[in-house]
């Protein structure tokens, strides 16, 4: 009994010494960055997006730090981000098992601008996945294809949050 007491004990030693370990070398989980203190606050400015793909650009960037202000704060600097819509290209298509591999892409373009001029000319981002349209089971395909164009555009912001860090 003595052995095993010893043995977690040394084994939970061990955790926390790790875990203190990684914290003090500025470890941080992946989709955790922070922006730098001069991009603490944006006015967010979007084009092209819906409500939930404006939705998830702000949860991003609050998470990466940034306060987002109102759309007349003048002394802000201003983030303005677009998407683009990219058209499909199918790759491969099986006439025996009714198949088709397609490819989907979207860009992201996005600038930043202060109040005295720009800051971060136009960038241009881009992304791209391959999806399975199935004409046999076209509900399911047409749920892959949205899962997977919702996974481009978090993909797309994520990346692009980690540029802003690079400021």
């Amino acid at each position: 009994m003595f052995d095993s007491f010893a043995a977690r004990l040394r084994r939970r030693s061990l955790i926390a010494l790790l875990a203190v370990g990684l914290v003090a070398c500025g470890f941080r989980l992946a989709g955790d960055a922070v922006l730098p203190e001069q991009l603490s606050s944006l006015r967010l400015v979007t084009r092209d997006f819906n409500a939930s793909q404006n939705q998830a650009l702000q949860q991003r960037l609050r998470r990466a730090g940034v306060t987002l202000a109102d759309a007349d704060a003048s002394t802000v600097p201003q983030l303005t981000v677009k998407l683009v819509v990219i058209p499909d290209r199918e790759l491969i298509t099986s006439a025996s098992s009714g198949r088709t591999i397609r490819q989907i892409a979207r860009g992201l373009e996005y600038s930043l601008a202060g109040a005295d001029g720009e800051i971060l000319s136009r960038k241009t981002l881009r992304q791209q996945r391959d999806y399975t349209r199935d004409d046999d089971n076209l509900l399911a395909s047409n749920r892959e294809l949205e899962r997977a164009v919702v996974d481009l555009e978090l993909a797309l912001f994520n990346l692009m949050i980690q540029q802003l860090k690079r400021i």
